[in-house]
């Protein structure tokens, strides 16, 4: 008897990620995608050991990487983190989709308030034939997984 389709892991190659106000974008690496909850140690007195408490949560920070083409909209987003001063909001949600072999949705992970901290252009190399690469890093305050 054959296993059940519902039981299997999810593919690490089917993606995609949509960013709020930015179309057609397509990426072919992802990562950093974590949350995590710092230890708060408290030293009771009389005891031989530790209380550990549920401290503060922090994000990751997450790395998208794509083919360079002559679109700009990440760099122009990233440009955007820059002028806090400006009326346009660069703060965008960010949206990475799980999907399955037929492509469709499973879960997805939604990262609020989101912007860009670094861009890092592709390094060139004349004896090389792999494909230009841009990479941006993104910052994000909160994420929720949804499930499908």
């Amino acid at each position: 008897m054959g296993r059940a389709r519902t039981a299997d892991p999810i593919q690490q190659f089917r993606f995609r990620i949509e960013i709020e106000g930015i179309s057609e974008l397509g990426f072919t690496r992802m990562s950093g995608l974590e949350d995590e909850i710092e230890v708060a140690e408290y030293r009771e007195g009389g005891f031989d050991t530790t209380h550990k408490l549920p401290g503060l949560e922090t994000t990751g920070v997450v790395t998208l990487e794509r083919g360079a083409t002559r679109d700009l909209q990440l760099y122009e987003w990233y440009r955007d983190s820059l002028c806090r001063n400006n009326t346009q909001d660069f703060r965008k949600t960010v949206t990475i989709i799980e999907t399955d072999c037929a492509g469709n949705e499973i879960r997805r992970h939604v990262l609020y308030e989101a912007w860009a901290s670094k861009f890092t252009r592709p390094e060139f190399d004349a004896t090389s034939s792999e494909v230009a690469i841009d990479t941006i890093e993104i910052q994000y305050e909160q994420s929720e997984t949804i499930a499908n």
